[in-house]
């Protein structure tokens, strides 16, 4: 009984830490299938916001 005692704490370190391993590589895999369909290489964001060249206000220059 002591022995479960001393040892179960580890066990759940273990077993929590082998589950976020897991979901990190769940993540990752996703992240590479998401970026081939859609070609977006090794962005962090997947998307691109609009760039303006232009300012967005008229008749005054930036600060």
């Amino acid at each position: 009984m002591v022995i479960g005692v001393a040892v179960a704490p580890w066990v759940m370190l273990t077993v929590a830490l082998w589950l976020w391993l897991l979901m990190i590589k769940h993540a990752g895999a996703r992240r590479d299938a998401v970026a081939h369909l859609t070609g977006a290489g090794d962005d962090i964001v997947p998307f691109h916001p609009p760039y303006r060249a232009e300012p967005a206000y008229e008749g005054a220059t930036p600060p």
